[in-house]
């Protein structure tokens, strides 16, 4: 990877609302580059009345990876400890291992996590590339991300999906150095 300056972008953020295809791209980009490239990271899953946090590293491990509650519609409460623990690992061994860290997604039920959150931070700080998706709100944890003179923040759409797929993959091919 090039070295970092000031004000390089080297890290992508891309927001956007609910469908506008966040985890699509991010699931391309994981299956294009997973094979030639060092990725790890975490995502959120939702099924039936449950969203869960799951962690993995390449491709492989994406649908085994260990994974926490964090979210039950049913007594709606969140579970920060799933961040706490699950989370904070998932960043901390991204940082260790990953030439390219994914987070998908980062919303408004981190923000309560001072170590989850400060763990994101120092990631878009580490030499690694990050790409990160972002639901389309406002919060202090989200805002202050977007404000990162070293990030380039993708709004996504489905009208420019496909451009900007390609226009992040390009990037990736630029500062990722091959694994």
């Amino acid at each position: 990877m090039k070295k970092a300056g000031k004000m390089e972008q080297r890290n992508i953020l891309v927001q956007g609302y609910k469908g506008a295809g966040k985890t699509h791209i991010v699931r391309h980009i994981i299956k294009r580059f997973g094979g030639e490239r060092c990725m790890a990271g975490f995502f959120t899953e939702k099924s039936d009345a449950v969203v869960r946090l799951r962690a993995w590293d390449n491709f492989e491990l994406m649908d085994r990876g260990p994974s926490e509650i964090l979210y039950d519609e049913r007594d709606r409460l969140v579970r920060i400890s799933a961040f706490e623990g699950l989370g904070v690992w998932a960043v901390e061994r991204s940082m260790r291992s990953a030439e390219l860290m994914v987070f998908d997604e980062l919303g408004r039920f981190e923000q309560g996590c001072r170590r989850f959150t400060a763990a994101v931070r120092e990631a878009l700080d580490h030499p690694s590339a990050v790409i990160a998706t972002l639901k389309m709100e406002h919060n202090p944890f989200l805002d202050s991300l977007r404000k990162r003179h070293d990030v380039k923040l993708h709004t996504l759409s489905p009208r420019n999906r496909e451009r900007v797929h390609e226009e992040i993959a390009r990037w990736i091919s630029g500062m990722v150095r091959l694994g």
